[in-house]
């Protein structure tokens, strides 16, 4: 969760909606999720790897999974 909200609860607070849509709401596949970091798309930045390192990314979708946001 502390890497979720370094990285994602600005805008996606506890994985609801903010600036971001709900990540709650509306799962996705942990490889959806993995090309949305690293692409980016809508309002949301591309996060590259030197500044989201793959363990942190994962770390963050299990996070996601905890709360039911991967489907």
């Amino acid at each position: 969760k502390a890497k979720f909200d370094d990285f994602c609860g600005d805008c996606h607070p506890d994985g609801g909606e903010d600036v971001g849509p709900s990540l709650i709401a509306t799962p996705h596949s942990p490889a959806k999720y993995r090309q949305q970091i690293r692409e980016g798309g809508g309002k949301m930045r591309p996060f590259s790897e030197k500044r989201l390192s793959n363990e942190d990314m994962e770390s963050i979708l299990a996070w996601l999974a905890s709360v039911n946001a991967i489907k």
